[in-house]
């Protein structure tokens, strides 16, 4: 799915292997590897009449760049990514791993 969708929501049709169309909804952000059960949209089941569980697992397309026009207007939105030093952990981390010590 498109990083839109992932952050907006998806809602599209699966074509499923017998021609049949499946309606895929998802209102929540979804990342990388999410998974969605629709029940009873899955294989045929033999032993039983019916079918399975339909699994879905997302998979997220990120762009391969991003042009320094559309920086501003993502940090904008998302806020500027956490600053790491060079100890290599967040300053955010840092303050509670300390606050932690303290109330020790």
């Amino acid at each position: 799915i498109s990083l839109a969708e992932a952050l907006l929501g998806i809602e599209r049709e699966v074509r499923q292997l017998d021609g049949r169309m499946v309606k895929v909804v998802k209102k929540d952000v979804t990342r990388p590897h999410d998974k969605l059960t629709i029940a009873g949209e899955g294989m045929p089941m033999h032993a039983v009449s019916g079918s399975g569980n339909l699994v879905i697992e997302f998979w997220v397309e990120f762009p391969d760049t991003v042009a320094d026009s559309h920086s501003d207007a993502i940090r904008k939105i998302l806020g500027n990514p956490p600053r790491f030093p060079e100890g290599g952990v967040a300053a955010e981390e840092e303050e509670t791993e300390e606050q932690s010590k303290e109330e020790l």
